[in-house]
């Protein structure tokens, strides 16, 4: 919501909590832990004899596609015995999962290390269900108001020289940047307003290249942090304000400045303007906060109405995820799998490989979204995890991942499993050019899971196969199917830290670093005075191996 006053939000924040405080003696929180369940001592004795009962590793659990949400999924190429998946839909009874998909659903209070509820999924549901929230649908509408008048070139969203805004300069690090940018680039045949351009990096190169070709009278800058105080993202606006006003006047901050953030007041201490500071809830997390007001780069790009039905097909997803069995339901099917694929297959990373130019940072916004929500060695309990949790994720968009690390999923020593994406209706004019995209991407699938051993062939030419592929075809890219996309990948990861027995709505892990980098910036600074031209500065931070700090 615009933060025309404060109390509004702050009132949104207590209402956060009372829901929390209320649900926290609703859900449905099990604290059995995985390998506690009769489902997980099955999953052992099928990994390790798989022939038992008639079956092995070649006997697929899946025969029929699964389709929702027009999204396809095929998960035929999968070393997985009917037995192993029958486990796998017990462990995710024996630990509730279906209810607290439901609770997830509803916005209730799971995130049990912050104490919050959580709350994306209510920021994406529209007027009229069940799960809306009257904030949230004031929030859209404000958004809505300020993005029109942006891309009509009306006054409220004119420069404070009265010019149109043709960029706009997104500044924001992490989940603040990695999902709206996946939107702004997914959805670019879409995009009629001012261009957009992502700045996260506190690296001043990147700042440089961005605006250089930039007019600081038409730039209108949006800074997206969660709690206002992200140091890049504070650094860079602090850039972004001088070059304004060297080139638009004094007056270019605040006009030319838009905040997002759980935390406007801290944006209005700063100076930002209250009626064009939005808010979001601080149960919103960042990696999953592109529902909310951060979403704005998105509106800009395509206009409200595809941001609305973007809101639409990850709703739709919503839906399925809390209602569908498990047999049909998309995203607990993937989350199974990749359980079954990491517990028990011993995979140690999973490639996405959209076969479409326009998912090319989907990779990049799954690694966040999956390494840190569930990059997890300790459990709900507090416990050290004594069994491996969330793959390593990488990926490129085909077919330049083939001309580039293909190698080594076909013939390296490790197994790794991977999504194939493809999208059924082509995006470019020409059909052959898809057609020739779509056989690259059926050869992948089939060459991972195939290989080839013919009779004679040098053995360094054999491929030995049997590598897991999960094939995801969209019925095309547009708002609607990559929000439904992007909500599917979503429970997946929650449904897998179900099944891990991990909170995926923290990340403690990424603060050690923040508050090292903090206390050594002055010793980094001395450091680069002192360092002569033909000595390497790191010869200062040469690693030490006390007693008292040493790895054990």
């Amino acid at each position: 919501m615009a933060a025309r006053a404060v109390t509004d939000h702050d009132h949104y924040n207590e209402a956060t909590v009372a829901i929390a405080d209320r649900d926290q003696d609703e859900t449905h929180e099990s604290m059995t832990k995985p390998r506690d369940t009769p489902a997980w001592h099955t999953l052992v004795d099928v990994a390790a004899n798989p022939a038992a009962d008639g079956e092995d590793r070649t006997t697929l659990a899946f025969s029929a596609l699964v389709t929702a949400c027009g999204i396809t999924l095929d998960l035929s190429r999968q070393r997985l015995p009917k037995r192993a998946l029958a486990a796998l839909e017990e462990l995710t009874t024996a630990l509730h999962l279906a209810d607290k998909a439901r609770d997830l659903v509803a916005g209730r209070a799971i995130n049990s290390t912050e104490q919050r509820a959580v709350l994306h999924t209510i920021s994406r549901a529209p007027a009229g269900a069940a799960t809306a929230d009257a904030r949230v649908i004031a929030t859209l509408s404000e958004l809505e108001a300020f993005t029109d008048a942006v891309r009509q070139g009306r006054k409220a969203g004119r420069s404070v020289a009265d010019h149109r805004y043709t960029d706009a300069i997104i500044i924001g690090i992490g989940g603040s940047a990695l999902g709206p940018q996946l939107a702004v680039t997914g959805l670019s045949r879409f995009a009629d307003g001012p261009r957009i351009h992502f700045l996260s990096n506190i690296d001043g190169g990147a700042f440089d290249d961005i605006t250089a070709a930039l007019s600081p009278l038409t730039t209108l800058v949006v800074v997206i942090s969660k709690t206002f105080t992200t140091e890049e993202t504070t650094i860079n606006a602090d850039a972004a304000r001088v070059w304004l006003e060297a080139g638009a006047g004094s007056g270019a901050f605040p006009h030319q400045f838009v905040a997002i953030t759980a935390n406007p007041a801290e944006a209005q201490r700063r100076g930002y303007l209250p009626h064009t500071t939005f808010a979001f809830d601080v149960g919103v997390g960042g990696r999953f906060s592109m529902w909310s007001a951060v979403g704005l780069p998105v509106a800009l790009s395509i206009g409200f109405d595809n941001f609305r039905a973007m809101l639409a097909g990850a709703h739709a997803m919503d839906q399925h995820f809390a209602d569908a069995p498990f047999a049909q339901n998309l995203p607990r099917l993937l989350a199974a799998v990749g359980v079954w694929n990491r517990n028990f297959e011993g995979i140690t990373a999973h490639a996405i490989l959209p076969y479409a130019e326009r998912l090319s940072l989907l990779p990049k916004h799954l690694q966040q979204l999956e390494m840190e929500s569930n990059g997890k060695s300790v459990d709900l309990d507090g416990s050290v995890i004594g069994y491996p949790t969330c793959p390593v994720i990488f990926g490129e968009a085909g077919t330049n991942g083939q001309h580039s690390f293909h190698q080594l999923l076909h013939q390296g020593t490790d197994i790794i499993s991977s999504d194939i994406l493809i999208v059924r209706e082509r995006e470019g004019r020409s059909a052959s050019q898809h057609e020739r995209l779509l056989a690259n991407a059926f050869a992948q699938a089939n060459a991972f899971w195939d290989g080839n051993r013919a009779e004679d062939m040098p053995a360094y030419r054999v491929h030995d196969g049997g590598r897991p592929v999960a094939l995801i075809e969209l019925e095309r890219l547009d708002p609607f199917h990559l929000g439904a996309l992007i909500a599917m990948y979503e429970h997946k990861v929650f449904a897998q830290g179900v099944m891990w027995h991990v909170n995926s709505f923290d990340q403690w892990g990424v603060e050690l670093g923040k508050t090292i980098a903090k206390n050594l910036l002055p010793e980094v600074a001395r450091a680069a005075l002192s360092t002569k031209p033909d000595q390497a500065i790191c010869q200062h931070f040469i690693a030490s191996t006390k007693p008292d700090t040493a790895r054990r």
